[in-house]
């Protein structure tokens, strides 16, 4: 195990003082509370990392999946997509733009969907079964899925932007 005493230059999350203590010396309570929030931005961007594989992985089976729908080829398209921005976002090389204009498609598509099945379908009939029953329920889960993808598109995309505002006020 690392341990501060074998590499005396070492600094460990858990040999940092909490971020509420006071020193009589500003500057070293400063860079440890900093190096705390860079620990915990860390850890947040590789929950992130994790959470984008686990969502690359559901949109590409959710193309794979669409090869018995009744419209296969539009679906198939708009979950490649989205598994690209995934995987462009796990490469590091997502713009936030592409994300948000995977994002507002999906929200615009959902709401072309909405008047097929408001009012006709409920939230049973939904998941009750996994094979299609009626053309109601099957425009409802493809409006599910528009959402999904709209979220994560957003999540990735504000993401990109934070960072990017991030970069351009440590170069002011």
């Amino acid at each position: 195990m690392l341990s501060s005493r074998r590499f005396p230059n070492l600094k460990l999350v858990h040999d940092l003082p909490p971020p509420n203590c006071y020193s009589s010396q500003r500057g070293q309570t400063d860079q440890s509370a900093g190096a705390m929030e860079n620990a915990n931005q860390q850890n947040n961007f590789t929950l992130l990392r994790v959470a984008n594989l686990l969502a690359l992985c559901a949109f590409v089976a959710s193309g794979v999946l669409q090869h018995n729908d009744p419209d296969p080829w539009q679906w198939m398209a708009f979950y490649t997509a989205a598994a690209c921005i995934c995987m462009a976002f796990h490469m590091g090389k997502l713009y936030w733009q592409v994300a948000a204009v995977l994002g507002v498609f999906a929200v615009l598509w959902c709401l072309s969907l909405l008047p097929a099945f408001i009012g006709k379908t409920s939230l049973t009939e939904l998941f009750s079964s996994l094979s299609m029953q009626t053309e109601d329920v099957e425009e409802a889960r493809e409006a599910g899925g528009t959402l999904l993808v709209a979220a994560w598109c957003w999540v990735l995309g504000r993401n990109k932007y934070e960072e990017k505002l991030a970069r351009t006020s440590e170069s002011d």
